[in-house]
């Protein structure tokens, strides 16, 4: 009998630190941020004429306040459209922001090396600008 109760009883200490492990497990940690994408409103291109093969996009909008900031910029080509995706990051704990929009400028160089000479366009967050590309030459590494 006092065998039988030893067994039960460490069957459930087992379990009960089965279940408190598995409870901890399976709390997620928190996120220190939050992210979201960048409000772009205007894209103007430049074309360095000096260095062969360079040229930016410079990309400006709005972030949702003074504790949001651009996290990523990520650069992408089809065809002949560039894709820009501005991620934004603002800390949770952040201290209190005035809920008012904070204007952004960020240049971005575009990897034009090896294109083909022609139109391309680049966008994001539903801004675009177009711009001819017909520089010969390679372009160095960006």
């Amino acid at each position: 009998m006092a065998r039988r109760l030893l067994q039960i009883t460490l069957v459930s200490v087992g379990a009960a630190g089965l279940l408190l492990v598995l409870g901890c497990g399976s709390r997620q940690a928190q996120p220190e941020f939050i992210f979201g994408v960048a409000q772009v409103e205007r894209i103007e291109v430049s074309i360095d004429h000096g260095m062969p093969g360079r040229a930016s996009a410079v990309v400006r909008g709005k972030l949702r306040d003074s504790c949001t900031r651009i996290d990523s910029i990520k650069q992408s080509l089809e065809g002949h459209v560039f894709s820009l995706t501005l991620t934004t990051r603002r800390a949770i704990a952040a201290q209190e922001c005035p809920d008012v929009e904070v204007p952004f400028e960020a240049t971005v160089p575009l990897v034009v090396r090896g294109l083909p000479p022609g139109e391309y366009a680049v966008t994001s967050g539903g801004a675009s600008a177009t711009f001819v590309f017909n520089q010969t030459g390679t372009a160095p590494q960006l």
